[in-house]
């Protein structure tokens, strides 16, 4: 299988997209935030782009990671499809 070429979409997708993109980073942002420890309450920090349960689905998911990761026999892959 060859690799995907890159075609530097990233200035079209995000006149397109932009407002998708930028919820999609900030959500990260906070939810990293929340699983890692720095404050959620620090002035400048805003509201939650998550809603409780996104929170904890969010923090959920390293754990679930690394548990399938720690079940893979050495040499075997581990595909996510999103």
């Amino acid at each position: 299988m060859e690799p995907a070429l890159h075609r530097r979409p990233g200035p079209s997708v995000l006149r397109r997209e932009g407002d998708a993109v930028l919820r999609a980073e900030l959500s990260v942002n906070w939810a990293y935030r929340v699983r890692s420890g720095p404050s959620t309450e620090a002035r400048g920090s805003g509201r939650s782009p998550l809603d409780d349960r996104e929170v904890a689905l969010a923090s959920a998911a390293p754990d679930r990671a690394a548990e399938r990761w720690s079940g893979a026999a050495e040499g075997e892959t581990l595909t996510w499809r999103w």
